[in-house]
């Protein structure tokens, strides 16, 4: 069979070639580091998601492979519902969900174990672009949240990315500040947990 179609030309590769790739968080951060270091922009790690009516196992599975072993929570139209993370579906709250209920702890849906959307808190873009990570420590403590989202500069209505605080309290490694953040965590869920049971 004949074709018309010229042959390329070709060159041998060399060992180790570079390739585009999307580029790692800064593995060791202080708190006087730009805080767009230790920004997880999804433009670069696109966030693993799951929808909310998903089981918990199947969101374990799924979060051990996402950045900061968390993941976006979506509806049907792909829309972010909320966050969950490794921690939550491992914690106190499905327990108490699967005892209330009396279903097994394999049966809970995502969406009931999930930080809702109207419970993150949001920064633009362009603050973080002069901001430290001290800023984002306190923010994070300051407000009593695990996580605080980040809107596009040009689309209002995106999410850009995030802060993590168990991210951030890895990142960073100085005990005092990790304690810091662990305890914005911990506040979040008890205030949740409290809220859930009363």
């Amino acid at each position: 069979m004949t074709h018309n179609y010229a042959i390329l030309q070709t060159s041998s590769a060399s060992c180790p070639e570079d390739f585009y790739h999307a580029p790692c968080l800064t593995e060791v951060v202080n708190l006087d580091t730009p805080a767009v270091e230790a920004f997880i922009d999804f433009k670069n790690n696109p966030p693993l998601s799951i929808f909310a009516d998903a089981k918990l196992d199947d969101a374990i599975k799924e979060a051990n492979y996402s950045v900061a072993h968390t993941l976006i929570v979506k509806n049907q139209d792909i829309k972010m519902l909320g966050l969950v993370s490794s921690r939550q579906l491992h914690g106190e709250l499905p327990v108490r969900i699967s005892q209330d209920r009396g279903t097994p702890r394999s049966n809970i849906a995502v969406n009931l174990v999930m930080f809702p959307i109207e419970e993150l808190l949001c920064i633009d873009y362009k603050l973080i672009t002069g901001a430290r990570v001290g800023h984002i420590v306190d923010t994070l403590h300051d407000k009593r949240t695990p996580y605080l989202l980040v809107r596009d500069n040009e689309k209002p209505h995106i999410i850009r990315g995030m802060f993590s605080a168990w991210q951030l309290s890895k990142q960073i490694g100085t005990p005092s500040v990790a304690n810091h953040l662990s305890e914005a965590s911990s506040l979040a869920e008890l205030s949740r947990i409290s809220r859930r049971s009363s």
